[in-house]
């Protein structure tokens, strides 16, 4: 996430489960965060 944050990403894509710190700072740095990619699908997490 904070790699993300510091190249300016505005979303990131994951195949596994995000942890529940990653969910944390997302939502702290306004990051769209999207697990479970897997044939067309995913769960999104917007930030708040």
């Amino acid at each position: 996430i904070q790699k993300s944050v510091a190249a300016g990403v505005s979303a990131l894509v994951g195949v596994s489960a995000p942890t529940s710190l990653a969910i944390d700072l997302a939502h702290e740095f306004g990051l769209t965060l999207m697990a479970f990619a897997r044939d067309g699908k995913a769960k999104q997490f917007l930030p708040s």
